[in-house]
């Protein structure tokens, strides 16, 4: 993280703005349409790895 000048506080606010529920998809039943919410929780190590902190 030195060499790329980022601090913990970034990486800490990158892992809390990645872990938000999203809409995925809509369905739809009867003409009404429901919304299918994603979680994006961390479910192993490489879900941090792939993560952007910075840009």
């Amino acid at each position: 993280m030195r060499q790329y000048n980022i601090g913990l506080h970034q990486v800490v606010k990158a892992d809390k703005e990645s872990n938000k529920n999203i809409a995925a998809q809509t369905i739809e039943i009867n003409n009404a349409e429901y919304l299918v919410p994603g979680l994006g929780y961390v479910k192993s190590i490489e879900d941090l790895v792939n993560r952007v902190v910075t840009s």
